[in-house]
């Protein structure tokens, strides 16, 4: 699939609908990468899970769409998770922000993680 603008559509995801975290809180989802084997990365901001007013989640899914594991990182400020990405050797790596670590300030966030 091809936009007018020349992007293309590296993978389409089909029917992929999880409700996460709690009605009442703000949960978001950011962003999606796929690895190698066709699995499904999210990442994003919750306040239903986690330690602070808001942290970072990380959701792995099977290419059937079958979660596989979720995590959280943050502290006791605001934390979150803007974009994810795959290295060649299926390595996650999360970009976003945190008021929690550093001098009461935002900071670039930079995670990176592998299962």
């Amino acid at each position: 699939m091809t936009f007018s603008a020349g992007l293309t559509v590296l993978a389409q995801i089909s029917s992929l609908v999880n409700v996460f975290g709690e009605a009442a809180m703000n949960d978001f989802g950011y962003a999606v990468a796929v690895d190698s084997a066709g699995n499904i990365i999210v990442t994003g901001t919750t306040e239903s899970f986690g330690a602070g007013l808001d942290d970072v989640f990380v959701t792995k899914y099977s290419p059937s769409k079958v979660q596989l594991w979720s995590v959280t990182w943050g502290g006791g400020g605001s934390d979150q998770g803007y974009s994810v990405a795959v290295d060649p050797t299926d390595n996650i790596m999360v970009a976003g922000q945190t008021y929690s670590f550093g001098a009461r300030a935002k900071h670039p966030l930079i995670m990176t993680m592998n299962d």
